[in-house]
């Protein structure tokens, strides 16, 4: 049995971080945008950049860890957080993206 705060907080995440994106200029939600086909692993793109740039510089100025993916034409970010992870998380991380 699932146990539905661990649930409903990831959903709270993930709809805290979609909008978050898709209010930034220069970020892509590339992700589902429905909750019932997401899952714990985003996908963002920061429009004009490599991946692996934006995750060299978030890794080095701020210790951000995530994937970056180069492959098929993409160029996305996967993120993934977890239970321990906060709104603010979240917001300093689209804070960090969006500034290039």
């Amino acid at each position: 049995m699932i146990r539905q705060a661990p649930v409903q907080h990831g959903r709270r995440l993930w709809e805290h971080a979609r909008a978050e994106v898709e209010a930034r200029p220069g970020l892509t939600w590339r992700s589902s945008t429905r909750w019932d086909l997401s899952a714990a692993l985003w996908a963002i793109e920061v429009e004009g950049r490599r991946s692996a740039e934006v995750f060299e510089r978030l890794f080095r100025d701020h210790g951000f860890v995530f994937r970056p993916f180069s492959t098929l034409g993409l160029e996305t970010l996967r993120i993934s957080p977890n239970v321990a992870s906060t709104t603010g998380d979240l917001d300093r991380l689209v804070a960090a993206l969006a500034a290039g």
